[in-house]
């Protein structure tokens, strides 16, 4: 009996799924996790960046009944599954999690979680996001041919040779790799990703979401409540978001941090529903002899 965990990814989709559950495999590292991703660049990211040990790579969420075995267990992230292929994984997987049903989306790394005040030596950063297949921010910045003061980060898909190109219109441009440090450092951060949003706001520091017309938001709702400043990107020129970044930084408001517990709770509910099958995983290992089980 194994543990898997699928995020879906890709070029389309970025990295935030990816960057969930990565802390999730973490949080359950007891029972050797095996992250799975729609590719397999996104799990040599998460082995390299995000302190997963095991990834690899599927294609689509479907595959995964080719490399698992009836009644291993499963969380999964993934916009993919009809309601038959939901039910087929309850009928397969002896415990099965679904973020954003069963398990929270409100997810972040420890890594921007410690209680320890950062110093946020970078004043504003803007990140656009890690997918951008149509290369909108790169042709949006050529047609408007001017400079921009505030330091952007290369999302992990946008396409080789792009730090080079945005470097003619960005004075700081900061290659995919530094992101972890990066958003950590941040004091205002404008972003396209929900996550990095969730990051920032985990780090006691200050987020703004740019609302782009290609992605789909789960979580506007709770960043209203929270307070969290919003940028909506559609028809208008990149001075006049980074206008409306600096007077929000200018007037930052007050806004509510502390939306992380419900995902430390569960986390805890799931090892000790793991536990009970500690034995069998144990066996099915061949750590423990059949005669052992009526111990």
């Amino acid at each position: 009996m194994k543990l898997y965990i699928y995020a879906q990814s890709g070029h389309t989709f970025g990295l935030e799924k990816v960057r969930k559950a990565s802390v999730i495999a973490k949080k359950l590292k007891k029972y050797d996790p095996t992250l799975a991703t729609a590719d397999y660049r996104a799990a040599s990211y998460a082995k390299e960046y995000l302190g997963v040990e095991k990834g690899v790579g599927v294609d689509v969420l479907t595959n995964l009944p080719h490399m698992m075995t009836r009644n291993d267990f499963l969380v999964y992230d993934s916009n993919e599954a009809s309601d038959f292929t939901k039910d087929h994984m309850n009928d397969f997987c002896s415990l099965l999690y679904e973020v954003g049903d069963n398990l929270t989306s409100i997810i972040v790394d420890d890594f921007y979680r410690e209680l320890e005040k950062n110093n946020h030596s970078i004043e504003k950063l803007f990140f656009y996001g890690d997918d951008d297949y149509a290369d909108a921010l790169l042709k949006q910045a050529q047609d408007e041919n001017a400079q921009y003061s505030v330091p952007v980060l290369v999302g992990h898909y946008m396409f080789l040779g792009n730090e080079d190109k945005l470097a003619k219109n960005f004075t700081n441009v900061i290659e995919e790799e530094g992101y972890n440090e990066t958003i950590k450092e941040a004091k205002y951060c404008l972003s396209g990703s929900e996550q990095t949003v969730l990051e920032v706001l985990a780090n006691n520091a200050n987020p703004i979401l740019l609302i782009r017309e290609d992605k789909n938001y789960q979580h506007l709702d709770l960043f209203t409540q929270c307070g969290i400043p919003t940028i909506t990107k559609e028809d208008k020129t990149l001075e006049t978001i980074f206008e409306e970044f600096n007077s929000i930084c200018a007037n930052y408001p007050s806004i509510k941090r502390d939306i992380f517990t419900q995902f430390d709770e569960q986390i805890e509910n799931i090892l000790k529903e793991l536990s009970s099958f500690d034995r069998l995983i144990e066996l099915t290992r061949g750590h423990v002899l059949p005669q052992d089980m009526n111990n």
